[in-house]
């Protein structure tokens, strides 16, 4: 959410966030809209048998991916009528759209970009550094630069 007056975002929810280790992470943590593929053997996870395998930090990159197809369409990646069972069956499949109407205005490289982000075999996910230096996030950054220094101007 955003301050009163839109000029702070805030996130919020870290309470659901994991400390990850040279190991990496062994436990559920997250929300199913945002859990990536490697993150749904936790969910089913008998205590009886053994642990599901850890993850890393690339569901992380999963998670912004859905964060942001909700941002430039409007609408969740994956069915969020369907039972957590079911949502997390589409996740695991990777199965989202791109064909509706919301998406028809979208440029390319930001498809480019979420295609990357949510992508199901982790060692295929578009890596941080890539995404850092992708051409997309590159020019939208500068234009935030030129739209910062105005505001910065303007309050002088």
């Amino acid at each position: 959410f955003t301050d009163k007056s839109r000029q702070k975002l805030k996130i919020i929810d870290m309470g659901a966030a994991g400390f990850l280790t040279e190991a990496g992470l062994a436990d559920l943590c997250g929300t199913p809209l945002y859990a990536a593929p490697e993150v749904t053997p936790w969910y089913f996870t008998d205590e009886r048998g053994p642990p599901p395998p850890r993850y890393d930090e690339r569901v992380d990159l999963w998670s912004m991916g859905v964060a942001l197809y909700v941002m430039l369409s409007g609408a969740a990646p994956f069915d969020q009528e369907k039972s957590v069972d079911g949502l997390l069956r589409d996740v695991c499949k990777g199965k989202r759209g791109m064909s509706s109407p919301e998406w028809r205005h979208i440029s390319s490289g930001a498809k480019a970009v979420v295609k990357g982000l949510l992508t199901v075999d982790p060692n295929q996910r578009i890596p941080m550094a890539e995404l850092r230096t992708h051409p997309w996030l590159i020019d939208h950054m500068e234009q935030l630069d030129h739209e910062r220094a105005r505001w910065e101007v303007l309050e002088q």
